[in-house]
């Protein structure tokens, strides 16, 4: 990927001290008026990584516990709570939870979203929690009991 200098914010805008761009993105665009414009290749990506100098709060909040019950079973505890004002709300919120690889069975429960069975990924490693509308300075749970 290419990368680019700091970049200094105004009042309203986030400071970046570094970003790296995947090689689709028009680079000229970008430095000429911050637009970020690319052709997307095929498959998965990642766009853009950038590191942030201050002044900016992270949208959520997570905290996570693994607790190992025996040789056999396991769980999962998840909080995760919104940091943005209560008039907005995020869409499409995922989760990637990743599982031991000796997991056999995924029991899910959450106090908000989808645990649907096909979010586990056994073969994969890993599980999905997916929450479609996440309204602001709201807090929701997600545990899973593993059998290993």
């Amino acid at each position: 990927g290419r990368s680019t200098p700091a970049i200094k914010a105004g009042k309203s805008q986030v400071a970046l001290e570094y970003s790296r761009f995947h090689p689709c993105v028009r680079l000229a665009a970008y430095e000429a008026n911050k637009e970020i414009s690319f052709i997307p290749p095929d498959g998965e990506f990642q766009l853009m990584a950038y590191n942030v100098m201050s002044g900016f709060d992270l949208p959520f909040k997570i905290q996570s516990k693994y607790e190992q019950m025996g040789r056999t079973r396991a769980e999962v505890h998840i909080s995760i709570r919104s940091n943005y004002p209560s008039n907005l709300t995020a869409f499409q919120v995922l989760c990637h939870v990743p599982l031991p690889k000796n997991t056999a069975k995924v029991k899910m429960s959450a106090t908000g979203g989808k645990t649907k069975a096909k979010y586990v990924e056994l073969g994969k490693n890993k599980l999905r929690w997916k929450i479609s509308e996440f309204e602001g300075q709201k807090e929701y749970k997600f545990q899973a009991q593993l059998e290993l």
